[in-house]
């Protein structure tokens, strides 16, 4: 059955930029990639055409980042969920076409800035795993 899927990759090369990390820091990257893909299904659920609603009942993070895997998948479950997805000639009483698209690149345009202050976090905490527990990170 063909999926409407998008995923999140190239976040490796980001915290790979950050150097040598710590399991700790790899998994708080882990855990921003979560709550923003989260959230980008929530607003996504909000968007989506809804007729009988099983379109929107199948919408859900499929994969979730470790901290080994850095990356996402968000999907509806559908054999149709494409067609509503990229047909953008129709109009639906009920949202709209790229109900995943939008929110995605809405969503994803503010990672880079709270994975920036989720890290930041981390370090003043001394999560981050190079002991820079009670130091002040801005």
């Amino acid at each position: 059955m063909p999926e409407l899927t998008i995923r999140f990759n190239g976040l490796d090369k980001v915290v790979a930029a950050l150097g040598q990390m710590s399991s700790a820091v790899r998994s708080e990257a882990a855990r921003e990639l979560n709550d923003t893909s989260e959230e980008i299904m929530t607003a996504s659920k909000e968007m989506v055409p809804v007729d009988t609603g099983r379109l929107r009942s199948t919408g859900h993070v499929a994969e979730y980042a470790t901290p080994r895997d850095l990356g996402t998948v968000l999907a509806y479950g559908t054999d149709y969920a494409i067609y509503v997805h990229e047909n953008l000639s129709v109009h639906h009483p009920t949202g709209q076409a790229k109900f995943l698209e939008r929110p995605f690149f809405q969503q994803s345009a503010h990672l880079p800035d709270n994975l920036a202050r989720r890290l930041g976090r981390a370090f003043a905490s001394g999560r981050s795993g190079f002991g820079f527990g009670g130091s002040r990170v801005v």
